[in-house]
């Protein structure tokens, strides 16, 4: 407990972009379709890190910016975030409000249009049941997308936060470089971490998917052999249908992800 209350002290939004590789045209793309400022971080980012780490352009839609009093606040820290992560910023036009009083169709419209002109090899957004109505609804929005998308083929990652996915495939190592950098980007977020030091808890959390490893390796496989990960579930959009990737795996913050996904 002496440490958790001694991380409460870690200073806030006060830290310089690292060096990233070059975005060039023929850099690969991978789209966020997050509900709320800070998913971006926690959902996105810790298989997105990596893939930027590996020269890709990372483009992060935002689908809601908070409540309406909140707008230029949380607007201001998401531009803030993308900015330190190295990564491109989208809004829907004239926003959405958050929590379920929203008018979906611009976002709809936003994320459609994003697939076609990004159009990206990954997006990754949340499961379709994880615990809040902005994370659920947005999994619909990114699946109806998908569904009308002439992409030709495209991989759906699905992460989690407010509840965890039964079936997940893909457990995903965060390496302590990575997730130093994840936690700076999250600082950025000051005004939420204010009402809440939900960074603080961040690492138990990712920790406690050590013992989640048996949901994507099978039950009576040893445990994973790193501290901190995050738990994904990975699908293929071809044509029309969108389906669960029949393999499974565990991978370490020392493996290569592009192959993964082109």
């Amino acid at each position: 407990m002496a440490l958790m209350e001694r991380a409460k002290g870690i200073p806030l939004a006060q830290y310089e972009p690292p060096s990233w590789p070059t975005v060039t045209a023929d850099s690969p793309v991978a789209l966020i379709v997050s509900a709320h400022p800070d998913d971006e971080v926690m959902t996105g980012m810790p298989l997105g890190v990596r893939l930027r780490r590996e020269g890709w352009r990372i483009v992060n839609l935002a689908v809601t910016l908070g409540r309406p009093e909140q707008l230029d606040r949380r607007r201001y820290e998401l531009t803030q975030a993308c900015r330190f992560l190295g990564i491109e910023y989208l809004e829907v036009e004239n926003g959405v409000e958050s929590t379920g009083h929203a008018n979906w169709q611009p976002a709809r419209d936003a994320t459609q249009a994003a697939l076609k002109s990004l159009r990206p090899h990954v997006v990754i957004t949340h499961h379709p049941h994880d615990g809040h109505p902005d994370h659920e609804s947005v999994n619909m929005l990114v699946r109806e997308s998908l569904r009308v998308s002439p992409l030709a083929d495209v991989a759906l990652v699905e992460g989690q936060y407010w509840r965890d996915m039964a079936d997940p495939n893909l457990m995903l190592e965060i390496g302590a470089e990575d997730f130093a950098l994840l936690l700076k980007a999250l600082s950025f977020h000051e005004g939420e971490l204010y009402r809440n030091r939900y960074d603080v808890f961040w690492p138990p959390y990712t920790h406690v998917n050590a013992r989640f490893a048996e949901r994507v390796t099978g039950w009576g496989t040893p445990a994973a052999d790193f501290p901190f990960s995050v738990m994904y579930k990975l699908s293929r959009r071809s044509v029309d249908r969108i389906m669960r990737d029949t393999k499974t795996r565990v991978v370490p913050a020392t493996d290569l992800l592009s192959s993964l996904f082109m």
